[in-house]
Formats: C-alpha cells, sequence, structure tokens
C-alpha cells in the first residue's frame, strides 16, 4: 500500500488535499487514510464496467453543464442505493453516524463508518438491497461527514461524465469528506489502456474539475 498527496488545481476544482490509495494494484482516492488492508476487503467487491476505448479525461469539458437525467439504475454505479445504505448502517447501529467515505461500485456500495472517536474504521458492504456484516475496526483519520451533509441528484450526479466519456470504465463514485465541513463528490474513471483519472462533480454533476487538463477549462 502506498500514500500520495495530489491537489485538484485544474478546472477550478476542489483545493483541498486529496489521498491516493494503491491497494492490490487499484488506485482509490479519498479523503481519509483508511487501512489498506480493510480498503482491500471491500472496495472492489464488484466488477468494474465499460467498452474498448482509450478515452481519457482529455476529451473531457466543463461545458456544456448539463445532460438528460439517468434513469435510476441506468447510471454505471450504483449511486442510487447510497440513501438506502447509509440508512441501512444508522437503522442498524439505531442512531446517526459519521462516516469517513461512502462509495459505489458497478455492484455494491462501501461505507467507511467513523469509530472510536474518528481514529478508526468499520466497513460495511450494502450489496442487493442486504447489509452484511462489518469488518473489524482498523485504523483511519480524516475528515468525517453525517447523512445530512448528503445531498446529489442521482439521476443527474453522473450524467454528464457519462455523456462525455461513454465508453470509459467508470470504476469508482466516491463522497468524501472535506476539512472545511461538508462533502466533495468524484468519480474515478480508466480507460482499457490503463490511464486512470479523478472527475471532481457538483451534486447535481457539474464538473468543477479533474485531477487532469479539461478541455474548455472553466473556472
Amino acid at each position: 500500500m502506498w500514500r500520495a498527496a495530489t491537489n485538484c488545481a485544474h478546472g477550478g476544482g476542489p483545493s483541498q488535499q486529496v489521498v491516493r490509495t494503491a491497494t492490490k494494484g487499484a488506485v482509490r482516492r479519498a479523503g481519509a487514510n483508511i487501512s489498506g488492508a480493510l480498503v482491500a476487503t471491500v472496495l472492489f467487491a464488484g466488477v468494474f464496467v465499460g467498452c474498448s476505448s482509450d478515452e481519457s479525461a482529455s476529451g473531457l469539458s466543463s461545458t456544456p453543464t448539463t445532460a438528460p437525467p439517468l434513469a435510476l439504475g441506468e447510471a454505471p454505479l450504483r449511486v442510487e442505493q447510497i440513501t438506502d445504505a447509509v440508512a441501512a448502517v444508522e437503522a442498524e447501529l439505531g442512531a446517526p453516524q459519521q462516516f469517513f467515505e461512502v462509495n459505489a461500485t458497478p455492484t455494491i456500495v462501501n461505507l467507511f463508518l467513523a469509530v472510536d472517536d474518528a481514529t478508526a474504521a468499520v466497513a460495511y458492504v450494502y450489496a442487493a438491497g442486504e447489509l452484511n456484516d462489518p469488518s473489524p475496526p482498523q485504523p483511519a483519520s480524516g475528515p468525517t461527514f453525517g447523512a445530512d451533509d448528503i445531498a446529489f441528484d442521482e439521476t443527474t450526479v453522473l450524467a454528464l461524465v457519462r455523456s462525455q466519456l461513454s465508453t470509459s470504465n467508470f470504476r469508482l463514485f466516491s463522497i468524501t469528506g472535506i476539512e472545511q465541513g461538508g462533502v466533495q463528490y468524484q468519480v474515478v474513471i480508466e480507460s482499457t489502456q490503463g490511464t486512470e483519472f479523478v472527475v471532481y462533480l457538483s451534486g447535481n454533476g457539474a464538473i468543477l474539475g479533474t485531477d487532469q487538463n479539461l478541455v474548455g477549462g472553466g473556472s
């Protein structure tokens, strides 16, 4: 496992530090430091989807700013299950919770719950409408957020980026806390040629920036 810090400096995207963690050859970005063993256990339980293409962020533009909404269940990642997954964890524990990260793959939702005064994380997997048993706590740190901080449109949050990069592999949509409070939304995308990049989104799917250059700029 390794960690390296980067900043999103293009297209007016988030300026806070983002942690990049690589585990078992797969890369994820998050706002928190979470044990690599814990990430490897749950993060990539789903299969990745996509078609043959060498698309990358070079084909992404900050304009236009909207795209037709996606019907629930048509997005390449299970964003429509995030609200139910968070609710399932809170129902299981009987109280509102704080999270380091909640993310959606093509098949499941992973939830990294902050415990022990946000010094450790417990991972849950929500799959096929069911909440699986949690993992043992693992060391973690970073900003946290609650259910009330999550406010995105399930039908539009991926619509624009998918319309512009329709043949790329959509690997992960993640919600992470930020130091200033609240959350940021980001999607990890990979071409079949191995180029991986992050696109930062607003809650309604507007493209805020990437970790590569945008075409057409935007501020």
